[in-house]
């Protein structure tokens, strides 16, 4: 009798672990699905992290992809659907802070056309009007077929960025050669 309870607490333990991944506290799917307007599509969960700071942990982050990928330089150049995700772990990250780190972060790892991906960087930061909490979440969606960045929060849609270029300056701040974080980088290539 134990080893049958025993078999049915792995099996039913496996089962809840192929949907779910728990990091600090959060759960993350495995599978992404996405329904924006007409935009559909299923993203894969290819590695996430912990973004800490002054030993504080400010949100765990993912990155979803069509298939998994331990190339940061290809995944940058996708044209690929593709979504990060930043699930606010700590009440320290206020909506200034937030938006101030995506603006260093793109700054500091930009490489091409870095004066547009900042004019769309103020774009995106008028999205950003309800102060953030921790369990937020905001999910940045690479759209292909309208070239474009679908901003979530919540599982809400509040705003679009147009453009390639902004795109990869986005997954850059986490991607690049010279992440804001090395550590995270390599998490979220699943490395």
């Amino acid at each position: 009798m134990r080893k049958i309870l025993f078999l049915i607490l792995i099996v039913g333990q496996n089962c809840l672990s192929q949907s779910t991944v728990i990091v600090e506290d959060v759960e993350l799917p495995v599978v992404l699905k996405l329904k924006i307007d007409d935009f559909k599509t299923k993203l894969v969960l290819n590695g996430s992290g912990v973004r800490t700071k002054f030993f504080i942990s400010l949100y765990v982050e993912a990155l979803y992809l069509k298939e998994k990928s331990t190339d940061a330089t290809a995944i940058l150049d996708s044209h690929d659907p593709m979504a990060v995700r930043l699930h606010l772990t700590s009440a320290l990250v206020t909506n200034k802070k937030i938006i101030d780190a995506i603006t260093n972060g793109i700054k500091k790892t930009c490489s091409v056309n870095c004066a547009a991906a900042q004019l769309k960087m103020d774009q995106m930061i008028a999205f950003f009007k309800n102060e953030l909490k921790p369990n937020d979440y905001i999910d940045l969606i690479y759209n292909p077929d309208s070239d474009a960045i679908i901003v979530n929060l919540n599982n809400t849609t509040i705003g679009q960025v147009q453009g390639f270029d902004f795109k990869r300056a986005l997954f850059g701040i986490w991607l690049e050669e010279k992440p804001i974080n090395k550590a995270l980088k390599n998490r979220l290539l699943g490395l």
